[in-house]
């Protein structure tokens, strides 16, 4: 048993048989390690300090015999490579720490046991942890790891693995909360090997040291410190078996808990699936009323909608009809009214062209009937020539009366050509005023 005196806030060194205590300090002593290779000390518990290093003690090949170390609930960040050099070292305690990663030589403690990583920060572990053939327990909980190594199914002695479930990748959460067995044959198959239990695989509990018989022997005072030690030993992996125990009862729970729920989870799934297929049943009896009620609403929709068509198109036609009726009686007025217009212009110029006729005519008839009376006065004083020389030019009376005639039918040719002369020029007035009237149109 070990013995803490004083209180948390003193520095406290305990020599006891063979271990060495040191607590509240914030720098390892200097020559530590080789104080404990000199009084052969197997065990150094340094937890509950504010170390940082491993520096101020000394080398830690020093401390080759050393069977437990433990450095739990200080502010490590980073371990020496020199930590493979403690080749005796069996339990190595390093939790509640600011680890972000361990250095590879862990590898090389061949006899290590319990490894306690929990509550850190590393986020991989490397792949030298595999080669600890002996490893029994393994506690990487409380980090932020998110995979294990496949090759750790290769360490046939681990029967206690520790991880945050809800935080692995791989192997998955589901995985992990089943324990460490399922765990283990999880890597196995993925690996591609066969599994086989820890139980059938022979450890050394905390291997003595092969000279202690002979110091016994030789040093009764020895001889009972290490039996001492070995008390404390025996009680420590009590101490670890119980916990085993308790952790594997623990998994057992666990899995008849799991099994509980796998079953419940299958009888949920199984009324789920009653439920799922009546409520489709209704689902697909509702689906099909409404496909029915749709169909209905859509062929009465159609009707209302080809009635609204015909309905429409008839409006259409009968609206165009109006508006063509409508154009054809304005295009009607319009050839009326300008029929009206042209007739009323036709008959004015009629009127204006009869008055000018007559003003013509009767300028004609007077210039006649003057040109008449004149002939008329002409003729007879011809005649009064006549009758008064008929006696004196007897002999020219035949050429008288010829040339009396003559006369008289030049002046009736005058006449009728001048009357001619007066149509045809009065016929080419009326042709260009109508002409006149179709351009202005």
């Amino acid at each position: 048993m070990c013995v803490i005196l004083g209180s948390p806030s003193c520095k406290v060194r305990i020599l006891f048989y063979d271990v060495l205590i040191y607590y509240s300090l914030f720098q390892i002593p200097s020559g530590i390690f080789s104080l404990c290779k000199v009084l052969r000390k197997e065990a150094l518990i340094l937890f509950g300090n504010h170390f940082s290093s491993l520096k101020g003690g000394g080398s830690l090949s020093e401390l080759s015999s050393l069977r437990v170390l433990d450095l739990h609930d200080n502010e490590f960040s980073s371990l020496p490579e020199e930590i493979g050099e403690l080749q005796n070292l069996q339990v190595l305690n390093l939790a509640s720490n600011k680890l972000k990663e361990l250095p590879s030589s862990i590898g090389k403690l061949k006899v290590l046991q319990t490894l306690n990583v929990r509550d850190n920060k590393l986020k991989v572990l490397p792949e030298t942890l595999c080669q600890l053939s002996r490893l029994r327990t393994l506690d990487v909980s409380g980090n932020h790891i998110t995979a294990l190594p496949k090759k750790l199914c290769n360490i046939r002695t681990l029967d206690t693995l520790i991880v945050t479930a809800s935080d692995m990748k791989m192997p998955p959460a589901d995985i992990c909360n089943q324990g460490t067995e399922t765990i283990m044959k999880y890597l196995c198959s993925e690996c591609g090997i066969e599994y086989i239990p820890p139980s059938k695989v022979l450890l050394d509990q905390l291997d003595s040291p092969l000279d202690m018989e002979t110091k016994w022997r030789k040093q009764s005072l020895r001889a009972m410190e290490e039996e001492n030690l070995k008390d404390t030993l025996q009680h420590y992996q009590s101490l670890k078996d119980k916990k085993r125990e308790q952790a594997t009862a623990l998994e057992r729970a666990l899995r008849e808990e799991q099994e509980q729920q796998a079953q419940l989870a299958v009888l949920a799934a199984s009324k789920r699936d009653d439920l799922i297929r009546l409520l489709a049943e209704d689902e697909n009896k509702r689906q099909g009323e409404f496909t029915k009620l749709t169909q209905q609403k859509e062929e009465e929709r159609q009707k209302l909608v080809a009635t609204l068509y015909q309905v429409e198109q008839g409006a259409s036609e009968l609206i165009n009809n109006i508006l063509e009726m409508n154009e054809k009686a304005r295009r009607t007025e319009e050839i009326l009214e300008q029929m009206e217009k042209e007739r009323m212009e036709l008959e004015q110029w009629l009127v204006v062209h009869q008055e000018e006729e007559e003003n013509l005519r009767k300028q004609e008839v007077l210039v006649n009937m003057e040109r008449m009376l004149q002939e008329n006065e002409n003729f007879e004083n011809m005649r009064q020539m006549y009758l008064a020389q008929r006696q004196e030019v007897a002999q020219r009376a035949q050429q008288s009366v010829v040339d009396a005639d003559s006369n008289i039918e030049n002046l009736l040719v005058n006449k009728d050509m001048s009357k001619k002369e007066f149509l045809e020029q009065l016929i080419r007035e009326v042709i260009i005023r109508f002409k006149y009237k179709l351009l202005l149109r």
